[in-house]
């Protein structure tokens, strides 16, 4: 048992390192409150939804620069009709955190700044500056990031991206706290409900991050993480059956390529059950 637990615990390290935040990062930032509402051909965010990130660079990287990235057009972007010229400097940013280009993505989120100093823009800013390493920086642009969205009830996303940063450090309990407050948001809830799952289950609350997952999978049964994340939770309360269909869900919603997560979850399984008939 001590063997499984240690594999185990190599993992969770892993997901600690960055595995898990990535796993959600891109899926966070094309939600509609800070993608798609500003994007109605949506051919930006089908790019960015299958990994083509070099794509989205070389599509808005120019239009970024000649307006929100050009202070002697700021006057100009800023009484703009139509599409907010923000935009094309936040899925600049986007696509370079895609890439793991975090510098890139840090002056490309400031340009969105530059011109709409909203909360989806320090929010985005402040995760750039957290897989950075930059804390401070990120500290203060999530707390800008809150202030603005302290006028929107429904702005919850800014908390998450609080929470990422929390998590990052192993301040579980600390994020725990935000996400229950985030919980009361249905357009955000289901992200709520995974990163909330994982806080507790880092802190070995493992039936009650189950409890989580079964409500973000009720939420979105279509999103392939949260029954990841889920098969993991079953697996430490031996409820292996579970796990493994858990397990094939996730593969059943995003059949393209292996994930080694599930292939290693899988492998544990196979050698506890293994260990079991001994």
């Amino acid at each position: 048992m001590k063997f499984y637990e240690s594999k185990l615990s190599g993992l969770c390290r892993k997901f600690e390192s960055g595995l898990f935040i990535r796993t959600v990062l891109i899926g966070l930032f094309l939600h509609s409150a800070y993608l798609r509402a500003q994007d109605p051909k949506e051919s930006s965010l089908r790019l960015l939804d299958s990994n083509r990130f070099e794509e989205v660079v070389s599509a808005n990287r120019n239009l970024c620069e000649k307006t929100c990235g050009n202070p002697e057009t700021k006057e100009l972007v800023s009484q703009m009709e139509g599409t907010n010229s923000a935009v094309f400097c936040n899925r600049l940013g986007v696509a370079y955190m895609g890439m793991q280009d975090f510098k890139r993505a840090i002056a490309a989120f400031k340009n969105a700044i530059f011109c709409d100093d909203s909360s989806k823009h320090h929010s985005n800013l402040a995760l750039a500056y957290t897989y950075d390493k930059d804390h401070t920086s990120a500290e203060i642009h999530y707390k800008k990031a809150m202030d603005l969205s302290s006028r929107n009830p429904d702005d919850s996303l800014p908390k998450i991206n609080y929470s990422i940063m929390l998590i990052k450090k192993k301040e579980y309990s600390n994020s725990e706290s935000i996400l229950r407050e985030t919980v009361t948001n249905k357009d955000h809830l289901f992200y709520a409900e995974l990163f909330l799952g994982y806080t507790l289950y880092q802190q070995k609350k493992f039936t009650e991050a189950l409890s989580h997952y079964d409500r973000g999978i009720g939420l979105n049964p279509n999103y392939a993480d949260l029954y990841v994340y889920r098969a993991y939770a079953h697996f430490q309360l031996n409820q292996l059956t579970s796990a493994e269909m858990d397990l094939n869900q996730a593969e059943t919603i995003r059949s393209e390529g292996v994930n080694p997560r599930i292939h290693q979850l899988r492998s544990l399984i196979q050698r506890r059950i293994q260990g079991n008939r001994r």
